[in-house]
């Protein structure tokens, strides 16, 4: 049975930054990006056990990254519960990941 998939309000920004940046040289490829997230978020809901666990420390010790298909470098961030996949973000791996998941919800 697929778990729904909840995505955190600072996950749209995070889709938006990366599109808008993508789109600027490559508009094609934002769009596949935004796909190919879609699809990751279809097969989290499907599989939640899949992507590392991050080891981080407290309310954010569930949490796992999972690299979006065909755009390696960008990572989702979620929490598997027993109703649903948390999304929390999505973040570029050469990012300060824990100071940018410090300001967010788990």
């Amino acid at each position: 049975m697929n778990r729904r998939v909840v995505l955190r309000l600072e996950v749209a920004a995070d889709l938006l930054d990366i599109h808008t940046y993508i789109a600027v040289d490559k508009p094609s490829s934002a769009d596949r990006f935004v796909a190919a997230v879609r699809d990751a978020f279809a097969l989290l809901a499907r599989f939640p056990g899949i992507g590392s666990p991050k080891h981080l420390p407290g309310r954010w010790r569930d949490v796992r990254s999972y690299a979006t298909p065909g755009f390696p470098s960008y990572l989702i961030f979620c929490r598997p519960t027993r109703e649903a996949i948390v999304v929390v973000g999505v973040i570029h791996a050469a990012r300060d990941i824990r100071k940018i998941l410090r300001g967010r919800r788990p």
